[in-house]
């Protein structure tokens, strides 16, 4: 299996600003990139499958993270420690769920732009709202055009609500992170939402 050596020349190196990570990769190796506090933005092949403990550990300045894996990697404990959790993590549309909920990348809140949308997707996504946020009686969704289809789906990826309300009474539904997938003519969005 194809890795790249941990340690290696990118250990604690403040100037590089910019990496992507070569095809052949499947795992990429504990500490790799700790450090790295200059780093701006990252792109992880489709091949990667795995990051290990603190591969980007420290990496304060990341500002973008590109991920082209349709699953997503699993990552090892204090991956991303230290980076923040709102920048805009770039995924492909039909794993944007997945990584909302799977370990580690539950923690970034700024699934945007996904690898794949075409402009009709991207001009859907724009007039969608859904309030309030935190809820703890009802969410009320808005969308400049017809919703076909809602969903809402727990952490684990078990589907909570179906139908095509625009006004969902979550006061049933444990406290919580949720996903609420939003089907339209156009395309499709997932937005976060909290019911305490």
């Amino acid at each position: 299996m194809p890795t790249i050596a941990s340690y290696g020349p990118f250990y604690n190196k403040t100037s590089i600003t910019s990496v992507t990570i070569g095809g052949s990769v499947q795992v990429i190796p504990n500490y790799l990139f700790w450090g790295c506090s200059g780093l701006t933005s990252v792109t992880i092949p489709n091949s990667v499958t795995s990051i290990s403990d603190y591969a980007f550990y420290n990496c304060s300045g990341l500002t973008e993270i590109t991920s082209l894996a349709v699953t997503p990697p699993t990552l090892g404990p204090a991956c991303f420690n230290n980076v923040p959790t709102t920048i805009p993590v770039h995924v492909p549309c039909e794993s944007e769920a997945a990584y909302q909920s799977a370990s580690g990348w539950s923690d970034f809140t700024n699934y945007t732009d996904c690898i794949g949308n075409s402009l009709n997707d991207i001009a859907a996504t724009a007039n969608i709202s859904l309030y309030p946020n935190p809820a703890s009686e009802t969410i009320n969704i808005t969308c400049g055009e017809k919703i076909n289809s809602i969903e809402v789906v727990d952490l684990l990826g078990k589907v909570i609500y179906q139908g095509n309300k625009t006004t969902i009474d979550v006061s049933t539904f444990a406290k919580g992170n949720y996903f609420v997938r939003i089907y339209t003519d156009n395309g499709s969005i997932t937005k976060k939402v909290i019911v305490e």
